[in-house]
């Protein structure tokens, strides 16, 4: 049975990969460069959008993760999705914990770690932009004759919800 690695942060995967980047061939080094330019797109993308943007064949991003030690481009790419959401936990684990308690305790449990994760995303949005941005973007929502839902992962809820009504391209009735 093959072991786990040990777990590596995103920051240290980025230096190993400056670290043997002289190693890697031409085309490893265009993929590297473009992960070490571009590590939240490596966290949130497809290997394919990846590949694309890097210039290189989606079986190129697998080459570069074994030649980093991993298995996969999935163990390789979960570093850089660990660093968007700020959690390293094993969700296992949590996963486990919370259906041990007790419902009433679950439920409390669930929406404490919500809540928590929710004021960590605004927190995390105030943090990286300054106040004139967010106002030239509520600016930009308010003035726009439609505004439109990406519903990828966690929000498509959310976003098929507030579109099921109308198909996308309909108009409101004047």
């Amino acid at each position: 049975m093959a072991r786990q690695p040990p777990p590596v942060a995103a920051s240290d995967l980025v230096e190993r990969l400056r670290a043997r980047f002289e190693r890697l061939s031409p085309e490893l080094q265009r993929a590297a460069r473009w992960v070490g330019d571009h590590p939240n797109e490596t966290g949130l993308w497809s290997m394919r959008q990846q590949g694309r943007a890097a210039g290189v064949s989606a079986p190129t991003m697998v080459r570069l993760a074994r030649a980093l030690g991993f298995a996969d481009y999935a163990s390789f790419r979960r570093p850089f999705q660990e660093a968007l959401t700020g959690r390293t936990a094993e969700y296992g684990a949590r996963a486990s914990a919370l259906q041990a308690a007790p419902q009433a305790k679950r439920i409390e449990r669930l929406a404490r770690e919500i809540a928590a994760s929710q004021i960590a995303d605004v927190e995390s949005v105030l943090a990286l932009n300054p106040p004139q941005r967010l106002e030239a973007a509520v600016g930009a929502i308010a003035a726009a004759k439609r505004v439109g839902f990406l519903g990828v992962r966690a929000p498509f809820g959310i976003a098929f919800k507030s579109s099921s009504s109308r198909p996308v391209g309909a108009r409101t009735a004047s």
